[in-house]
């Protein structure tokens, strides 16, 4: 398994990780090996939790994939909200986590995986005014 700092590594090194939601765990095997063929080193699979089985139905795709692919192709769950999420995704063969805005639990932080936590900043709206008035005086001219 890839310890964390090569994982983060290798997603700085790519720049990419390809997020794939509401597919089916059929379809996850084609479309990993094509995102693969075509250069995609790490895949997050997103809980829908729309859907009542999301744990099982996400472990099934992560199990496939990680268990088809080199270890050079990261495969994880995103939009982790609770610690059975991760741990179930780990046992899977998950090897990152992206959390969004949730504690970094104790069983999180010592496992083995790599996890990433994105905080999207929102623009203040005194930011906002000054550009759309930028964008009009562009206009005008």
């Amino acid at each position: 398994m890839l310890q964390h700092e090569a994982a983060l590594e290798q997603i700085k090194r790519t720049r990419l990780v390809a997020i794939l939601r509401g597919i089916g765990s059929g379809q996850a095997l084609d479309i990993a090996s094509a995102l693969y063929e075509g250069g995609v080193r790490a895949l997050e699979f997103t809980f829908d939790h729309d859907d009542p089985d999301c744990v099982a139905h996400n472990c099934e795709r992560i199990h496939a994939v990680r268990s088809r692919f080199p270890e050079d192709l990261l495969v994880g769950c995103g939009t982790a909200l609770t610690v059975e999420e991760v741990e179930k995704s780990i046992a899977a063969g998950g090897q990152l986590v992206i959390l969004s805005l949730i504690h970094i639990s104790e069983p999180t932080r010592q496992a083995e995986i790599s996890y990433a936590v994105f905080c999207l900043k929102k623009k203040n709206k005194k930011s906002q005014k000054q550009t759309k008035k930028k964008q009009k005086k562009k206009k005008r001219i």
